[in-house]
């Protein structure tokens, strides 16, 4: 399969099959076909032609034909990038004009047709680009990466900003960083905690994280991989997050945090949890939150009856239980289960009776027996005469 690169006037960059790039260009462009699979150096070339005159706005952007890979490639040039050599006085069918960058020169020739054109094309490397800037390179460039370059406009300025960040790389990664729109402070800031490689940075960059976001994270106390980080960003955890929960005084994990933060758990939140229950875990604080669980409420149940769990607490929570009904219920020093309160609270049994619930030389009487003297009518003070 036929691998085309594209050089468009996007300024983006994408990839496709040449079978899908036949016949499917309606927009100008210009599309370069080396004759060689393993040697970009000549070849032709043909292109649609948009309006205007050679050299006056006819807006037309370049692709790259590369016969032993697979897929297109898509370059951000413009006409404003061509240099032309002869001008259109609207008789000539003939065209020469160069595609100028730091690392080479496309040299094009043909005649146009109307709204098409073609002819011939021949690439030469720029020599001084190759010594200037071969320090900074992991390798010397081959004809291939510097045909690559000059499509993309990278310039030595480029390589070395990049080179200044400490970052190892070859011409076809530098390439590559440019297309993705990464600029050398980016990389700079990426890398500043983290030893990302080159592709971990466009990963990054693609993914929106911000230059400074590696950084927080390392520095809250999660030193993870590129991957991490992009799940931690897609996922709208913010640095400060990270650092709220390396606070809660135990490790979490890139995807604790992460179902954390989508059930809406702020760091605030889960200290103020394990404050209350020190053996919490992110589960049970997901499950406090999600059932409306508020940390004044959470404390001061465990106020009244410290030996409560997490999910005690919820089943209070959600019959409506206050601490308040609780304590006068602990307070009579009767021994009722969580599931006794509730259902003492769901029968309309008001605190009044916990006074009334035990007697001297009376054994105390159970939730049930309390509910049955309730549902009779039996107010606390005619309880308490009868167990006189």
């Amino acid at each position: 399969m036929i691998l085309t690169a594209f050089l468009t006037v996007t300024g983006c960059v994408s990839y496709e099959s040449a079978s899908e790039h036949s016949g499917s260009f309606t927009a100008p462009y210009l599309e370069l076909m080396p004759n060689k699979s393993a040697d970009v150096a000549a070849g032709s070339w043909s292109a649609r032609l948009g309006e205007g005159k050679m050299g006056e706005g006819m807006n037309f952007g370049a692709s790259v034909v590369l016969r032993e890979q697979a897929y297109a490639s898509t370059f951000g040039r413009s006409a404003r990038d061509l240099v032309w050599l002869n001008r259109d006085d609207g008789k000539s069918s003939q065209m020469e004009f160069q595609l100028v960058g730091d690392a080479g020169t496309v040299h094009l020739t043909g005649q146009r047709n109307e709204r098409t054109a073609s002819g011939s094309y021949s690439f030469e490397p720029n020599t001084s680009f190759v010594s200037q800037t071969g320090a900074a390179l992991s390798s010397p460039p081959p004809t291939h990466d510097l045909f690559l370059a000059t499509l993309a406009n990278v310039s030595a300025s480029d390589i070395s900003g990049f080179a200044a960040t400490g970052l190892r790389f070859d011409l076809a990664q530098a390439t590559r960083l440019k297309q993705h729109g990464v600029q050398p402070d980016y990389v700079r800031k990426v890398r500043r905690q983290n030893d990302f490689t080159v592709e971990e940075i466009i990963q990054l960059r693609n993914n929106g994280v911000p230059a400074d976001f590696p950084a927080e994270v390392h520095d809250a106390g999660l030193n993870v991989p590129a991957q991490a980080i992009i799940r931690l960003r897609n996922n709208g955890v913010s640095g400060s997050v990270v650092r709220g929960w390396k606070e809660l005084g135990r490790p979490l994990g890139v995807e604790e945090i992460i179902r954390l933060r989508n059930n809406g758990v702020s760091p605030d939140y889960g200290k103020a949890v394990v404050e209350v229950l020190p053996d919490a875990e992110v589960e049970q604080i997901i499950r406090l939150r999600n059932n409306g669980v508020g940390s004044g409420y959470l404390k001061d149940l465990k106020s009244v009856d410290p030996k409560l769990t997490a999910a005690e607490v919820i089943r209070l929570r959600n019959m409506g239980v206050s601490a308040d009904y609780l304590m006068a219920w602990r307070k009579s020093g009767l021994d009722y289960s969580t599931e006794d309160i509730i259902q003492l609270r769901n029968n309309g049994v008001s605190p009044d009776y916990a006074s009334v619930a035990s007697a001297p030389d009376r054994k105390p009487l159970s939730a049930d027996a309390i509910i049955r003297l309730r549902n009779r009518g039996l107010s606390p003070k005619e309880v308490r005469e009868l167990r006189e």
